[in-house]
């Protein structure tokens, strides 16, 4: 019985291939739009997490600054008067390989410079020693500008040794020679050198011009001779005494007692660790969608499997005759999903994988714009995802066949001729259906508001909703046919009626393929609308934070978080700028990362004017008391991304490390500020600079007496000359930085269209399953209609009207839904992301276009079967009659 079982299920898909295809076609999509997403962000991670690695080697603690680097000085004092031997300077930062073109920008390749140097580097890092295979000219490294590269880089680029090439750094070009080519020793070294050049630390300075600071100090300390970590540090001969055991202890604690002012010791691994939980919510919300994908697929399968029994009632009925037992009919239908599964999930995974490439530019871009500089040489797909993606896959298809694995499991041989019945049984059952949505809402809407702030259970909550709502499409879609017959039939005669109708009667089917393409409709909208909302809300806090005519500040100024930028300004800078004919006022912010009591943060020191003040808006506080606690350096202002992120309100108190000791700030207000999801903290500059010493400026605006464009062209060519043309200053005005803003705003939503869209090519699949499952059950139908004498033109009628209802109705059913997504991202799911309140903004553009997509993606599912179903002869389909 099981091999007659085996064979009637071959028969099925041998003579119904495009069912098995699409059914497929449904988990390969879902899979590989998961499998993308997270081979894209894991690869965006990793090559992080390479590069961070290889750059630290057998580093065990690192000694940065939080505001501008170290000084140089304390390199020297940390050697000769602590002692301490085993450290090393760094410079680090971004350059990029330039094609000669004088803006900068045509740099075809991005590298991580690494200024060392070269007799302190050997206990910590190997791509200037020996056992390398390293060809290399010291002399030159030292006093020709020269660099170093992997030697499979050089060789990718047709660079040889000695050949001059240019650097593209912070808009001007700088010319070094390559002195040394070094070969990784294994494919991990491979692939840490495919974005590293490496330098003299005297050269780095120069090239980046950093004068007398350093990006960081290595040291190798290891914290006991039991510690395994200790075996990094090199050869126990070669380690310096004092540096083993409980000494290492007392070295760490002598280099705390001497730090100065702004930096401090750090473990390497907290850069990984804080790239991983920097970059959570961004990773997780791509994933949720991915798993939006993954359900509309699993509707597909679902669809598919249903049509499946329903077409071989007749042959599972026959069975049942012959002595084949329910429970082998159950496991035959789970079997066949397993397959199907087991099938669409092995094509996923290789479609994830080309996914993946295709997607890490984007997704590299958001990280770049948003979080810290990453370079992807090579996208991979781990192990763990790809297992995870085969486990959804068959897990989705065995999930989606339980309800037809159960329709087979009560096929009776006596009623499986009885196509009626399992409408008549849908129909019973339609308002238990409906009652499990309502209930399933209200579990999504309860899960959402939980006191607890994780997006899991609040992606669970949607996720809850989504299905709720996909359990009241049938329902809906009978009320909505009832509405809708007297019209069609006004308008199309009994075609409009039958066409109406004709969707209710076979329920079982539609109900399904109305779900999935609602479901993926309700994406579209729920995605536009959140995105639109975002961006106008972005939009309207530029318009009113931009306030001054002219900025300038050093280019990529804290673009990146691990990395310190030194003040671009002095303090006879700002004097120079003030002093410019047609400028009126100047406002300038010093932007540093300090210590607190929460961990690193980052501070803002304002110079403020009354009307610049106007472009902080508190959310809480008392606007004329927090600004007067300000002025008095009694009190800082935070972000609400700030407060969200350390649960803090107007009257808590914040701790930060000053180089005269602790001091505690009262929260006089929060104010609104998209620049970030990190937060930064607001400090009157003057105490600022009291306390810390510091009297650099990261950014000045400009308030000209004039703001019409020559205006601002004559006052940014003076800004030039008088700070001298060979700084490298950017100068935008208002305009053009809220143009950036917004494209980098673009760039980041930029991968949330692509999902967007690859639900919606889920869906269409989905549907055009559906119909054409369902023009081969409608055979007889079809037939008898034929042999009453409608023409094969009013069949095609007939089935085109028929999938319009279907798309119509779909996507009026997406509108509530959709929205419904769109306040639950906006409200719940970014707040709990990003702490930043937006504005949900709904324009009726967005949804007429929604709705159209809806009929127009039913239409075009629907022509292939409405040209079946018009060619259908009625002597052939009352044949079996």
């Amino acid at each position: 019985m099981k091999r007659l079982l085996i064979k009637s299920v071959l028969a099925h898909f041998k003579t119904h291939p495009l069912q098995a295809v699409l059914a497929v076609v449904g988990v390969a999509l879902g899979v590989a739009v998961f499998v993308g997403i997270e081979g894209a962000n894991g690869s965006a991670l990793r090559a992080f997490e390479i590069s961070a690695r290889a750059i630290t080697g057998r580093t065990t603690h690192q000694i940065i600054g939080e505001s501008a680097g170290v000084p140089e000085s304390f390199y020297r004092d940390l050697r000769l008067k602590l002692g301490v031997r085993w450290s090393a300077p760094v410079i680090e930062g971004f350059v990029s390989l330039s094609d000669g073109d004088s803006d900068g920008d045509g740099g075809r390749d991005r590298f991580r410079l690494l200024g060392v140097d070269f007799f302190a580097e050997a206990a910590f890092r190997d791509q200037l020693g020996k056992r390398t295979g390293t060809v290399f000219d010291l002399t030159g490294f030292m006093t020709r500008r020269g660099v170093v590269l992997s030697a499979p880089v050089a060789a990718a680029r047709s660079i040889a040794l000695g050949d001059p090439i240019d650097l593209a750094i912070a808009g001007r070009l700088e010319r070094v020679q390559v002195v040394g080519l070094f070969e990784p020793g294994n494919d991990f070294d491979r692939q840490a050198a495919a974005d590293l050049l490496i330098c003299d630390i005297a050269t780095a300075q120069e090239l980046l011009r950093l004068g007398d600071r350093i990006s960081r100090i290595d040291l190798i300390v290891p914290l006991s001779v039991h510690d395994r970590h200790a075996e990094g540090a090199g050869n126990a001969k070669n380690r310096n005494r004092s540096t083993s055991g409980t000494a290492g202890t007392e070295v760490l604690e002598a280099i705390r007692a001497a730090l100065p002012a702004g930096t401090k010791i750090v473990r390497p691994e907290q850069r990984s660790a804080a790239a991983e939980q920097m970059t959570r919510a961004f990773r997780l919300n791509l994933r949720a969608l991915s798993l939006l994908a993954l359900l509309c697929g699993a509707f597909l399968i679902y669809n598919t499997m249903t049509f499946a029994v329903v077409q071989r009632r007749p042959l599972l009925g026959t069975l049942r005759a012959l002595g084949a037992t329910s429970r082998e009919l159950f496991a035959i239908v789970l079997t066949e999903a397993a397959v199907v599964g087991s099938i669409g999930a092995l094509i996923g995974l290789l479609s994830g994988a080309a996914l993946a490439r295709a997607l890490v530019s984007r997704v590299t871009q958001t990280v770049n714009d948003l979080y810290f500089t990453v370079n992807v040489r090579e996208v991979g797909v781990s192990t763990e995802v790809q297992v995870a993606g085969i486990i959804l896959g068959i897990g989705a298809a065995l999930l989606a066949a339980l309800g037809p694995a159960a329709e087979a499991l009560r096929t009776e041989p006596r009623s499986a001729l009885a196509r009626a019945e399992l409408e008549a049984r849908t129909r019973q059952a339609l308002p238990t259906m409906t009652v499990l949505g309502v209930l399933t809402v209200i579990a999504g809407a309860a899960c959402l508001s939980l006191p607890f702030t994780g997006l899991i259970s609040s992606f669970a909550g949607l996720f809850m909703i989504l299905v709720g709502m996909a359990c009241l499409t049938p329902a809906m879609t009978v009320v909505f046919m009832r509405l809708l017959t007297p019209a069609a039939e006004r308008l199309f005669g009994s075609l409009g009626r039958l066409s109406a109708r004709g969707v209710v009667a076979t329920l079982s089917r539609t109900g399904v393929a109305i779900a999935a393409l609602m479901m993926a409709i309700a994406v579209t909208i729920g995605v536009d609308v959140m995105i639109r909302s975002f961006r106008g809300t972005v939009d309207r806090w530029l318009s009113y934070s931009l306030l001054a005519d002219l900025y300038v500040s050093s280019p990529g100024a804290l673009t990146d978080r691990f990395t310190a930028s030194p003040g671009a300004l002095s303090v006879t800078d700002v004097e120079k700028l003030r002093a410019l004919p047609g400028v009126g006022q100047v406002t300038t912010v010093r932007a540093v990362v300090v210590g607190s009591d929460v961990g690193p943060i980052r501070l803002q020191a304002f110079a403020l004017n009354p009307f610049a003040r106007t472009a902080f808006r508190l959310k809480s506080g008392d606007q004329t008391e927090a600004w007067r606690a300000y002025d008095r350096g009694e009190a800082v202002l935070i972000s609400e991304p700030f407060s969200f992120r350390h649960d803090l309100d107007v009257g808590s108190s914040l701790n930060l490390e000053t180089p005269a000791g602790d001091r505690d700030f009262r929260i006089a207000g929060i104010y609104y500020d998209y620049a970030t999801e990190e937060g930064t903290v607001m400090l009157t500059q003057p105490v600022y600079r009291e306390l810390w010493g510091d009297f650099g400026v990261t950014a000045a605006g400009l308030y000209l007496e004039d703001s019409d464009f020559d205006s601002l062209k004559a006052v940014t060519r003076a800004a030039r000359t008088a700070l001298g043309e060979d700084r490298e200053l950017v100068i935008r005005s208002n305009k053009l930085l809220r143009d950036q803003s917004l494209r980098v705003f673009d760039r980041t939503f930029a991968v949330t269209g692509v999902l967007r869209m690859l639900a919606v090519l889920v869906a269409f699949v989905g549907i055009l399953a559906a119909l054409t499952a369902l023009q081969l059950e409608r055979e007889r139908e079809v037939g008898v209609l034929r042999a009453l004498g409608m023409t094969p033109i009013e069949v095609w009628a007939l089935v085109t009207s028929q999938t319009g209802l279907i798309g119509l109705v779909a996507g009026t059913l997406a509108i509530p839904v959709g929205l419904t997504m769109a306040a639950i991202m906006i409200h719940v799911i970014n707040r709990r992301s990003f702490g930043w309140s937006l504005e949900m903004t709904v324009s009726p553009a967005p949804l007429v276009a929604a709705v159209a997509l809806s009929i127009g993606a039913a239409l075009l599912a629907g022509v292939y079967p409405a040209y079946r179903m018009s060619r259908t002869s009625p002597a052939e389909a009352l044949r079996a009659e």
